[in-house]
């Protein structure tokens, strides 16, 4: 996937969250979805991307508490986005995902 300099800072930041599942996550997402969202949504995701990963990973296991304080903390676009990444994530296949990064990384080295 070819990609302005823009979107590869996103895409690694998406990536690299520090846990797997998050990773894997924010990452199969970001792969699939990054160069369809505008310029709001990636400020948007900017937000998304500065929270707490535990809070994330927290509002992705169903966590009604957490998800409260991220939608009066956020603004609705972002809460708005938040939610589709995690309906993403509600179909995701982690197995396609590493499959596919792997088949990438080798034919980045190439």
């Amino acid at each position: 996937m070819e990609m302005r300099a823009e979107l590869r800072r996103y895409l690694y930041r998406c990536e690299r969250r520090g846990g797997r599942e998050l990773d894997l996550l924010l990452g199969g997402w970001a792969r699939e979805t990054l160069p369809e969202l505008g310029e709001g949504e990636l400020c948007d995701l900017g937000v998304i991307l500065d929270l707490d990963d535990g809070d994330l990973w927290a509002f992705f296991c169903g966590d009604g508490e957490v998800a409260e304080r991220l939608r009066l903390r956020l603004s609705a676009s972002a809460y708005a986005l938040l939610e589709r990444v995690g309906e993403w994530g509600s179909s995701f296949d982690s197995g396609a995902y590493v499959t596919a990064v792997a088949h990438e990384s080798k034919n980045d080295k190439k």
